[in-house]
Formats: structure tokens, C-alpha cells, sequence
């Protein structure tokens, strides 16, 4: 009878520490839920402050108040394309590529500077020449030309 009882005790607490071993782990897991989803909070947070950041200051000012600056306005390539006059051919290359060129263009439509981005190194010299050749429509901002600084690509 001391045996049974004895057995009995030891079953008793077997079972009790499987009990607190098994809350334990349903406690740890309510725990990493909670974490992780304070971090989604965090993260979500984050992402729209951000985007408020984002929306509050543009990355370049606005072509007027760059113009009342003399800072060259920054223009996307589709929108220049739309102003180019005149363009000569590319000079025929042994090396085919593109050359993608930034070029600071005056107020009278030509282009003061140009510099090579990226493209193979043969077919450098022959762009920054082709850019250099470019007439563009000038750029008007509040009835005033100003200087425009764009990017573009020459394909040989």
C-alpha cells in the first residue's frame, strides 16, 4: 500500500511538472506572438513616417524656385527629349552600346556640359561629342530660359 501510494505521489508530480512545463511554453509562445507583433506595429510605424518624411520634402525644389536660385533645373529625360531641336546621327562605332550622359543644358538650348554616366569605353568619346552637338528648345520657367540639367542615352 506505501508503494502504491508512493507511486501515486510520483505520478501525481510527473504530471503536475508536465502541467507547469507545458504553461510555461504556451507563456513563451503568447510572449513571441506579442513581440512580434509589437515589431509588425514598429515596422508599420516606421514605413509611414517615412512616407510622410517622403511627402513633406521633395527630393529637388520646384523648377520655379530653383529657376530664382540660377540652380539649373533638373528635368526628366522624356520631358527634354520633347524640347530637342536638333540631333546629330551617331558616328558609325566598330563597338555597339548605349552611353548614358548627363548634360547641362543653357539657356539658349545648347548644351554647355556633358559628362558620360555610363556606357563602354570605346564609345565615350564619340558620345560626349554627339551630346555636345545637341540644340534643345530653352527651357522657360515663369517666362524666363534657364538652364536645364538632364540625363539621356545615345545608343551606337
Amino acid at each position: 500500500q506505501a508503494a502504491q501510494q508512493q507511486a501515486a505521489q510520483q505520478q501525481a508530480a510527473a504530471e503536475k511538472a508536465k502541467l507547469q512545463e507545458q504553461q510555461l511554453a504556451a507563456e513563451k509562445a503568447k510572449q513571441q506572438a506579442a513581440a512580434e507583433k509589437a515589431k509588425l506595429q514598429e515596422q508599420q510605424l516606421a514605413a509611414e513616417k517615412a512616407k510622410q518624411q517622403a511627402a513633406q520634402s521633395p527630393a529637388q525644389p520646384p523648377p520655379a524656385k530653383a529657376a530664382a536660385n540660377n540652380a539649373p533645373v533638373r528635368v526628366a529625360e522624356n520631358v527634354q527629349a520633347a524640347k530637342l531641336t536638333s540631333q546629330p546621327k551617331p558616328k558609325p562605332m566598330p563597338t555597339h552600346g548605349t552611353v548614358r550622359v548627363q548634360a547641362l543644358i543653357g539657356t539658349d538650348g545648347k548644351v554647355k556640359t556633358a559628362t558620360v554616366l555610363s556606357g563602354p569605353q570605346p564609345l565615350q568619346a564619340a558620345a560626349l561629342e554627339n551630346a555636345r552637338q545637341r540644340q534643345y528648345q530653352p527651357t522657360m520657367v515663369g517666362g524666363k530660359a534657364v538652364e536645364v540639367e538632364t540625363e539621356f542615352s545615345i545608343e551606337f
